[in-house]
């Protein structure tokens, strides 16, 4: 609520003050005028105690029907105010997630690239360099900064774990691949050696599994919004 909408209110307040106040009086000036023998034209020949009775009810009733009113108005700020704030939480989650993760998708997109350029055979040695230059640069850790990290649920936290897990195997990957490397110097167009074979399919098992941690890590982001929408507004 801006400064405008409080000074609107408090002028609202005020003058539902003056009214009570002024109903107020004009009750106690009739009584004291009745009582002074001085009777007042609208309330001639009636009961000071009665009088009196009727008008307090009306000015309770009054009170209690601003008071009701102020505090729906109230509530009702208190939900939009509300649902605001999760639209902005919504909105950095997806925006975080989706855009730190989105390294995943590539690097999934470059293994079936590669396969598809070796066409089930033996690769030769540049083209697995090729593979290691283009994966290493997506491989680092995914960090989500801490007002976002702050948004997540617990499972949320713990694929986000698995995935920088499974990035840093396919680190350790790389590092074994380039370790021996050297021994294709001088013929870079000779198919890789029976051990290097084997690291590409670790290579392929471990981007599949980063895949699905990717996956089931957004779909947590996805409940834990779905959640966040759906909790009472108290």
């Amino acid at each position: 609520m801006d400064a405008k909408d409080q000074t609107s209110i408090s002028r609202w307040d005020a003058g539902i003050a003056c009214a009570i106040s002024l109903a107020m009086g004009g009750v106690l000036t009739s009584v004291m005028l009745i009582g002074s023998n001085i009777p007042l034209k609208c309330i001639e020949g009636g009961n000071a105690a009665d009088w009196l009775g009727a008008a307090g009810a009306w000015v309770i009733g009054l009170a209690a029907a601003y008071y009701a009113r102020q505090s729906h108005v109230h509530r009702v700020e208190e939900a939009e105010r509300e649902a605001q704030r999760i639209l902005r939480k919504s909105v950095a989650l997806l925006t975080a997630t989706f855009g730190a993760t989105v390294k995943v998708v590539g690097l999934n997109g470059m293994a079936a690239r590669f396969k598809e350029t070796i066409e089930g055979g033996r690769p030769m040695a540049w083209q697995f360099e090729n593979l290691m230059n283009l994966m290493e640069s997506s491989l680092n850790e995914i960090v989500l900064p801490d007002d976002t990290m702050a948004l997540l649920d617990t499972e949320a936290v713990t694929k986000l774990a698995l995935i920088n897990g499974m990035l840093g195997t396919l680190r350790q990957y790389i590092w074994r691949g380039r370790k021996f490397f050297d021994g294709y110097a001088e013929n870079l167009r000779a198919p890789i050696d029976d051990p290097d074979l084997a690291l590409i399919d670790e290579i392929y098992r471990g981007l599949e599994e980063v895949v699905e941690y990717r996956t089931a890590f957004v779909e947590s982001v996805v409940t834990g919004i779905h959640n966040l929408r759906q909790a009472p507004i108290k």
